[in-house]
């Protein structure tokens, strides 16, 4: 068991090497290539409607300007998420095109910056609010009469409650 959780504790050590930029290295136009897979422990979340399996492929970059640290990059994993009519669980693909963050060099305290954050942060917002099953669930037939009713069957009243003012 003490073997383990040494491994472990390596593993986590790895991971956060891997989101971390030296920026003493980007003197003079140098670039640090960014091409790791990395865990999706990384990202902490711990839901039943939100799960993260797989790895999140990084491929970018990292330099500095004459004022600031930019980190460009494109991101890629696969998340599971409930079907918004079913509740199955379905496997979404979610791709991050251009992440970009810059950082003003005078603002870092240390000669080393760690993007986990920003990049955990971009990751949830492109998530999807809602998902489903195929792009149309195939319950949604199941749940026709629940889901509204038909304009046709229904004769709708215009209300206006503040016509008689003037």
């Amino acid at each position: 068991m003490h073997l383990s959780i040494k491994v472990i504790y390596r593993k986590i050590l790895a991971m956060s090497e891997i989101l971390k930029i030296y920026i003493d290295r980007l003197r003079n136009g140098e670039s640090e290539l960014l091409k790791e897979p990395i865990s999706p422990a990384f990202m902490d979340v711990e839901e039943g409607d939100l799960q993260f399996k797989n790895s999140i492929n990084v491929d970018g970059e990292a330099y500095t300007t004459a004022d600031d640290l930019v980190i460009s990059l494109k991101a890629d994993t696969e998340v599971l998420m409930p079907c918004l009519i079913c509740n199955k669980m379905i496997t979404v693909s979610l791709v991050i095109e251009k992440f970009y963050h810059t950082i003003a060099l005078e603002n870092l305290k240390e000669p080393i910056y760690d993007f986990g954050i920003p990049l955990r942060e971009q990751i949830l917002l492109e998530l999807p609010h809602f998902v489903e099953c195929d792009g149309r669930c195939p319950e949604r037939n199941n749940l026709k009469e629940f889901l509204g009713k038909d304009d046709k069957t229904e004769e709708k009243e215009n209300h206006y409650p503040f016509s008689d003012l003037e």
